[in-house]
């Protein structure tokens, strides 16, 4: 099959999971809704990616720009925080507890979260108050046949029983990097049946990977810099690449520096 036929089956199949993403989550309204009130409405009832989603691009929209010069730089993520502690409330103690464990790239920030929410006597929801204890139980890894990059499924479980899935993609044009990235609040389960459904290329097979083997070949990718002529058409990446890199961290150490990927997939893998 035609190199081309294979970017443009890969595309849609990562389309047709974006589209479920968007059916998961509430609707649009007409007005812009404030920072508050999506956290407000996370909050009753909402699945946690709606604020781990909110809080990824929050960092990313606070982290300076290396080619932007100093008077258009964006606000610190240092100054978002001080602007947390100072509004009271239970939207910004929940902002709080998961900038207090996403925020990996800066320790004292983060550990400055976590005591500012531990003071407050706001009831968070159990998935939240247990954010560190989420679990990411499964990986596959979905490869196409000249193996110019891959999709890689991770399965992550809340402590509620809720679950996620991430999907990356990891060009392998040049070194290993994340070409795209999005999140779909649905078990790795759902997602992998519909990505198998739909399907149609015999040269594109599924494989488990041991999810320690996964975190060191999502790591390597997230190490290196951005793809960006990728990220020109992703309408979630690099905004999720704050959630892809705590995802990581949660993943059990202990898979050297990364899984293989074969150029032509064993037909015994093909689901």
């Amino acid at each position: 099959m035609a190199d081309g036929r294979r970017r443009r089956d890969a595309k849609q199949a990562r389309r047709d999971a974006k589209r479920r993403q968007s059916r998961a989550q509430p609707p649009d309204t007409a007005e812009e809704v404030s920072l508050i009130g999506e956290v407000g409405q996370a909050l009753d009832g909402g699945h946690p990616l709606k604020i781990l989603n909110l809080v990824s691009t929050l960092i990313l929209g606070t982290t300076a720009q290396p080619l932007q010069p100093s008077e258009e730089q964006p606000p610190t993520t240092g100054e978002l925080v001080a602007a947390l502690i100072d509004l009271q409330g239970a939207e910004t103690t929940a902002l709080l507890a998961v900038l207090g464990d996403m925020l990996i790239e800066d320790n004292g920030l983060r550990a400055q979260c976590r005591r500012a929410a531990d003071e407050r006597q706001d009831s968070l929801p159990d998935w939240l108050a247990d954010l560190n204890r989420t679990t990411v139980h499964r990986a596959v890894r979905m490869t196409f046949g000249l193996g110019e990059g891959h999709e890689l499924l991770v399965g992550a479980r809340f402590t509620d029983g809720q679950e996620m899935t991430c999907v990356v993609y990891i060009d392998h044009s040049e070194s290993p990097r994340v070409g795209d990235a999005f999140f779909v609040p649905d078990s790795i389960d759902a997602v992998l049946a519909v990505a198998q459904a739909n399907n149609t290329d015999p040269d594109v097979s599924f494989a488990e990977v041991d999810v320690s083997n996964a975190r060191a070949g999502l790591r390597q990718a997230l190490d290196n810099p951005l793809s960006l002529l990728a990220v020109r058409d992703s309408d979630t990446w690099p905004a999720c690449r704050a959630l892809v890199q705590w995802l990581a961290q949660l993943m059990p150490a202990g898979g050297g520096n990364g899984y293989p990927v074969p150029m032509d997939s064993a037909k015994g893998d093909d689901a």
